[in-house]
């Protein structure tokens, strides 16, 4: 057996139910087991070869306090990747179980610490095993007592093991308790519920999602001529608002998707050109989706500039409706303002502080991203325009909320994460602020105030969030950035000799202002 394997035996045993552990050695080809689910629990009934370094931990749970969600979040702090899942219903007088089957994909690294280990399992299984629903915030506290480097280790891994391979879903990003069920089949209230035609084309978009892995190129879709016709009449409506309606940084960016990404009226962009697209200009990709994701694993994917986005047209019996985001909401208002470097960081910041958040403070991000992402304004000269990509979408929502009728409000986080979020109908209020770097110093500011006790940095070289928990790894950020200051400080020089304009004491002022606590600057 593979080393600490036994520990692993002797830890689980007398854990909420009973505990087994099944370990490999460490071979270059090595025999993994496959199960058949009995009353008895799993039996072995084959082998396959694997990878080496694969170890295995079956355990069935029999405790009324554990649910599927709990053991998934338990799975994803250890470094666990899930092969298989299977639940067994019980009678009234039995509670539901289930067996699990997990790996560890770097048994390495945490054979390593094996002290470590072992303690934050206890805790963590303590934890989802016996404690209610509404101690959420004491079980994040109890958890968060044991190693940080632990517990948030999942994040420092690729993208591509993580987050954007968890499920082919997508969320407009509102809270938990407005959010809308993950598509399967077409809801019987959607329009197109009983178009038999409609109905196969939704199911052709599901299975590209589906079966879409990261990484791979986004298929094209040959849309139908009915499916242009919908995206013409949308177009051209909004098209003659924008100029007046939209901001700067939206309109000056339309003519690069015209030519790059193949915006017309009598064509429906393809994912594939845009991913390619914004790549070059911020280096977010995207990634098909058929549904919703909850708001925490949306969230996550902007973190590591990933947008999950929706490949499907509204039904056209109404082109200027549709009550879930379609590809009409994603390409006409989203796709053009991710292209803008400083929009792009705003939205890739909101996820960032969302990895590790607890569920009321991300409920407080996901309305922020609601109201600043998909309904947000800005003043230019003196004058609103529009932003947030559910506006820019809407041609009736557009138009009212540049309208008297509208109530507009300067953006202060701690009024926005208290209003609801509509899906159906019109927004009460709306919020604007002076530009997305205003809205990002605003963001910035809540962030200091939530109680995750760590900071998160996203590499792009690696495609990781690198947790910044102690001493050491902010030794290595200071150290990294001190390179990146003295080429501002060389160009600055060079530029100062050219131009007189230069203004060396704000470009100072914000260097050395962004380094002081916040205690300090409101002296």
């Amino acid at each position: 057996m593979a080393a600490n394997s036994k520990n692993f035996y002797n830890l689980f045993q007398g854990q909420a139910g009973s505990w087994m552990a099944v370990a490999t050695t460490k071979h270059e080809d090595v025999k993994h087991p496959s199960y058949k689910f009995t009353p008895e629990g799993p039996k072995k009934i084959q082998t396959t070869n694997l990878h080496k370094n694969f170890n295995i931990i079956i355990h069935p749970f029999k405790s009324k306090d554990i649910t599927s969600h709990k053991v998934l979040r338990v799975s994803i702090s250890l470094l666990l990747n899930i092969i298989v899942i299977r639940s067994k219903g019980g009678r009234k007088t039995r509670p539901i179980q289930y067996w699990i089957i997990l790996d560890y994909l770097t048994f390495e690294d945490l054979s390593a610490r094996t002290a470590n280990s072992a303690e934050l399992v206890r805790r963590i299984i303590h934890t989802v095993s016996f404690t209610k629903s509404n101690q959420k915030a004491e079980v994040y506290k109890r958890i968060l007592s044991a190693p940080i480097s632990m517990i948030m280790s999942a994040f420092r891994r690729r993208i591509f093991l993580s987050i954007c391979q968890i499920s082919s879903k997508r969320v407009v990003g509102i809270p938990n308790h407005h959010q809308s069920p993950f598509y399967r089949a077409l809801d019987n209230q959607k329009r197109g519920f009983k178009d038999p035609v409609y109905r196969a084309r939704r199911k052709i978009f599901y299975d590209i999602a589906m079966n879409y892995k990261f990484g791979d190129a986004i298929p094209k879709v040959d849309y139908t001529k009915e499916e242009k016709q919908t995206w013409g009449t949308i177009f051209c409506e909004l098209h003659k608002l924008y100029p007046t309606h939209a901001c700067k940084e939206y309109n000056e960016l339309w003519p690069d998707l015209v030519k790059y990404c193949g915006y017309r009226e009598d064509n429906i962009p393809q994912l594939y050109d845009i991913d390619n697209y914004l790549k070059r200009k911020t280096g977010f990709t995207l990634r098909p989706v058929a549904g919703y994701l909850s708001p925490r694993d949306f969230l996550a994917g902007l973190a590591f500039r990933v947008f999950h986005c929706t490949q499907y047209i509204r039904h056209s019996s109404d082109p200027f409706y549709t009550p879930e985001p379609d590809c009409c909401h994603e390409l006409l208002g989203h796709m053009p303002l991710f292209a803008c470097p400083s929009f792009a960081q705003f939205s890739q910041e909101i996820g960032l502080a969302s990895l590790g958040a607890i569920d009321e403070e991300l409920d407080k991000l996901a309305t922020l991203y609601f109201f600043t992402v998909e309904f947000g304004m800005c003043k230019e000269n003196g004058e609103l325009r529009v932003y947030g990509a559910g506006l820019l979408s809407s041609i009736g929502e557009l138009k009212h909320a540049l309208s008297s009728n509208a109530k507009v409000e300067p953006l202060v986080i701690e009024t926005v994460v208290q209003i609801p979020c509509l899906v159906t109908t019109f927004q009460n209020q709306y919020f604007w602020t002076d530009t997305f770097d205003e809205a990002k110093e605003k963001l910035r500011s809540f962030v200091q105030t939530m109680h995750r006790p760590f900071g998160v940095r996203y590499n792009p070289y690696t495609q990781s969030v690198e947790i910044l928990s102690d001493a050491e790894r902010l030794g290595a950020l200071v150290s990294e950035l001190r390179g990146d200051l003295c080429i501002v400080r060389n160009a600055l020089q060079k530029i100062q000799l050219n131009d007189e304009d230069l203004d060396i004491e704000n470009i100072t002022l914000q260097l050395t202002s962004a380094l002081k606590p916040d205690s300090d600057k409101k002296t």
